[in-house]
């Protein structure tokens, strides 16, 4: 159904009973300008090592849980303190930090990762 004939059958009621019925479906609009932390994580696989609340399938036990990040006083295999300047530089370039863990450079962007700052600090 295109927008003009939305328009002009019922205009603006019928085009948000559209937008309703997608959101409530699971298919929010979005744009791969402007992902979410949950597309990030999915994308780059990061559940594949981590267990992380609220992202389905995200069971990994190689590196650690993420549940509690916000509150742990030590990031990257405890060497660095956690604010949102290390984290910002763990997940930029994780190899820069020397560190015994075995996370990876994912490629971020910074974009990407102010995303993901934001959704950790919820954790």
């Amino acid at each position: 159904m295109s927008y003009s004939s939305l328009m002009g059958r019922g205009g603006k009621s019928a085009l948000w009973s559209a937008i309703v019925v997608l959101l409530f479906a699971g298919f929010a609009p979005t744009s791969a300008a402007n992902p979410t932390a949950v597309q990030i994580i999915k994308a780059k696989g990061c559940g594949a090592c981590h267990r992380i609340p609220g992202i389905a399938g995200a069971m990994g036990t190689t590196g650690p849980s993420l549940k509690g990040l916000r509150d742990r006083p030590r990031i990257a295999g405890n060497r660095l303190e956690n604010t949102d300047e290390n984290l910002r530089d763990w997940l930029r370039n994780p190899k820069s930090i020397k560190s015994d863990t075995f996370m990876p450079n994912l490629g971020l962007e910074d974009s990407e990762i102010e995303i993901l700052i934001a959704f950790l600090k919820t954790l």
